[in-house]
């Protein structure tokens, strides 16, 4: 299948297949002016038929767009992805204040290589033509979290929470700096950067690493064998470089197909056993005991329980609601639901109080543009507390996070009580 592998210049590898069609791999940063620079320089000189990018439709849609005026946030709510929504602006918050000390855009290279295609496919119909390869991001972040284990996720998840409210002035420096982005694009240093994540985090680096180096090939190689080209080129995260190489040096036989595809890189691993008991087994335990207390007639000591339930449950919730500045009723509303929501695995207490803030605070016009214009500036709690989108998906999680640890803190009591 590979005839041969070069370097053709820093951040540049082709690859020559034994059909005489060659593909050049540029690695970038994203935030990185001489990255969108290479990219423009390489789609003009060789002019190729077709242009790989590291991107899905959603993520390719998002860089179109000026604004989130299309987000949905009480569908996201009730698909149960505020966390997973959190993370993406958690990520873009990085990337945008990167982006801004350097004087440039996150996905500059990406942009560049769109617009540059389009004027090459203007000149000549033939050439310049788009294929979007990477995997859809909420596969790999659903993929991910399924892929963790409960403490593991504990500590990813509070690594970011905490991002909201401290930076350290050092690291931000340095990751601002034109010079490290370009150093770490080089292939040592990145290897070395990655290595150490898989140590500490293996899973994370294999889904969003590992797993997505061969996707990315594999959609190529269908590409290529559906839509052939003499010349192409793969504008991809440098992070992204060694694997893929590495992944098609080693490819033998045909490529997937797009049902092997999705079964092999789209599908979810099964939740931990720690999952179904928290979603399932810990709700039937707790309405179990209230039914023996029931059954029991001893009305005083179950009439304890629920009020400790109660109590415990919806002061743990409201807490949450407290600390996301959500409005009086939501906290009201917070404190009634987690009693009642936490036997029921279907819907949860931040469900229900984040949708009641977007329906009693519906977002306007002025926050979708500052999802787009101004996330930069969104580096502290009370920052997000303001922008109504943001609140409620703060609403959500702190209400969430503070129904489960109440379910925790009553559990224990409403065993003993009923030994």
């Amino acid at each position: 299948m590979i005839k041969s592998m070069s370097k053709v210049e820093q951040n540049i590898d082709r690859v020559d297949f034994k059909g005489g069609e060659s593909l050049y791999i540029i690695g970038t940063a994203h935030v990185s002016k001489k990255s969108a620079e290479l990219v423009e320089k390489s789609i003009k000189e060789l002019k190729p038929e077709l242009i790989f990018l590291e991107l899905d439709e959603r993520r390719c849609q998002a860089l179109k767009e000026k604004t989130f005026h299309e987000l949905d946030i009480k569908k996201i709510i009730r698909l149960k992805q505020g966390y997973f929504f959190v993370a993406y602006l958690l990520l873009t918050l990085f990337q945008q204040k990167i982006a801004q000390d350097l004087d440039t855009e996150p996905g500059i290279e990406f942009k560049t290589a769109l617009a540059v295609a389009a004027d090459l496919k203007k000149k000549n119909p033939k050439l310049g033509h788009i294929a979007l390869i990477d995997r859809p991001a909420d596969i790999t972040l659903k993929r991910l979290w399924r892929s963790l284990g409960f403490w593991k996720k504990c500590l990813l998840a509070f690594s970011g929470l905490a991002s909201l409210f401290q930076t350290n002035s050092d690291d931000a420096e340095e990751l601002s700096n034109e010079k490290f982005v370009e150093k770490m694009k080089e292939g040592d240093k990145l290897h070395s950067m990655l290595e150490d994540l898989g140590k500490t985090y293996p899973e994370v680096k294999r889904i969003l690493i590992d797993e997505r180096d061969s996707y990315m090939i594999e959609n190529l190689l269908s590409h290529k064998k559906e839509a052939a080209f003499k010349k192409a080129i793969f504008v991809a995260g440098a992070g992204h470089v060694p694997g893929m190489l590495k992944y098609l040096k080693n490819k033998t036989g045909e490529p997937l197909s797009e049902e092997e595809l999705k079964a092999t890189y789209h599908a979810l691993p099964p939740r931990s056993r720690f999952s179904f008991v928290v979603v399932w087994i810990l709700p039937a335990l707790i309405l179990s005991i209230f039914a023996i207390g029931f059954f029991r007639a001893d009305y005083s000591v179950l009439r304890e329980a629920l009020l400790y339930w109660v109590l415990v449950n919806g002061c743990f919730s409201a807490l949450g609601a407290i600390f996301a500045g959500a409005r009086p009723s939501t906290i009201l509303l917070a404190f009634v639901a987690a009693p009642i929501t936490s036997l029921n695995p279907s819907i949860g207490a931040g469900m229900v109080t984040s949708l009641y803030e977007v329906w009693r605070n519906p977002p306007r016009m002025s926050d979708f543009e500052s999802l787009r214009h101004s996330l930069q500036k969104f580096s502290s709690v009370k920052v997000w507390r303001a922008n109504r989108i943001t609140k409620a998906l703060l609403v959500f999680i702190f209400c969430s996070i503070g129904s489960a640890i109440g379910t925790f803190v009553a559990l224990p009591f409403l065993l003993k009580i009923f030994s």
